[in-house]
C-alpha cells in the first residue's frame, strides 16, 4: 500500500470512528426492531385538576424475537466450524463456536418467533400502563380494542399485554382484531400481499 493510500485509509478509519462514537451515546437508536424494550421510569404529567383519564391509545411493535431467517443462524456457525476444522479458532475462537452452535440448536425452528423474554417485554409495559392509568382500565364498564398483525410474534405479544391487564382486571372485555384485512389496515398498506 502507498503512503498516499495509506493516509487515505486512515483517514477513512478516523472518519468511521468519530461517526460511530457520535451514535454510540444511543446504541439502542442503531439495532431497530433488534433491541429489547427498555425498562424506564418516566415523569408522568398530571391530569389537570377536575379531570381524569378516560381513553388511551397505544402503538408498538412486538417484543423481542428470534432473527428472521435460519441462515442468520446457521450462516456464522458454518464459517466456525470451517475455522475450527482447519485450526484457526483461538480458544476464545473455540467459546464463540460453543456458544454459536447453542444458539442455533435454541433457534431451529423458530425464525421470527416472539422470545420468552419479547413476552415478558409486553406483560410489564402493560402493567406499568395500567398502574398509570387505573381510571381506565377498572371496573366492570371497560373494553378494550386490540388490532395486531397475522404474524406470530404480533399476535403472542398482544396476549402477553391482554394478560397483564386481566391481571388487575378480571372483568374487562376485549375485541381482538387479526388476520388479513387487519394485517393491510396495521401497515396501512393495500394490497395485502404487498405487506412483508
Amino acid at each position: 500500500m502507498s503512503l498516499h493510500h495509506s493516509k487515505r485509509f486512515v483517514a477513512l478509519a478516523a472518519m468511521v470512528l468519530f461517526f460511530a462514537s457520535a451514535f454510540a451515546q444511543d446504541i439502542k437508536d442503531l439495532t431497530w426492531s433488534y433491541a429489547p424494550y427498555p425498562d424506564v421510569e418516566t415523569q408522568f404529567t398530571k391530569a389537570p385538576a377536575g379531570y381524569k383519564p378516560v381513553y388511551i391509545s397505544t402503538f408498538q411493535r412486538h417484543g423481542s424475537r428470534y432473527l428472521l431467517s435460519d441462515a442468520s443462524y446457521t450462516k456464522p456457525l458454518e464459517i466456525l466450524e470451517t475455522a475450527a476444522r482447519g485450526g484457526y479458532l483461538t480458544s476464545m475462537g473455540k467459546e464463540l463456536l460453543e456458544d454459536v452452535r447453542k444458539i442455533a440448536s435454541d433457534a431451529v425452528g423458530l425464525s421470527g418467533m416472539l422470545l420468552p423474554r419479547g413476552g415478558r417485554e409486553h406483560y410489564h409495559i402493560m402493567s406499568r400502563t395500567v398502574s398509570r392509568y387505573p381510571e381506565i382500565f377498572s371496573g366492570p364498564d371497560c373494553r378494550i380494542d386490540v388490532y395486531a398483525s397475522t404474524s406470530q410474534r404480533c399476535i403472542m405479544s398482544m396476549a402477553y399485554s391482554l394478560d397483564a391487564i386481566t391481571a388487575r382486571n378480571p372483568k374487562v372485555s376485549y375485541d381482538r382484531h387479526v388476520g388479513p384485512k387487519v394485517q393491510a389496515e396495521v401497515f396501512n398498506s393495500f394490497p395485502v400481499s404487498a405487506v412483508s
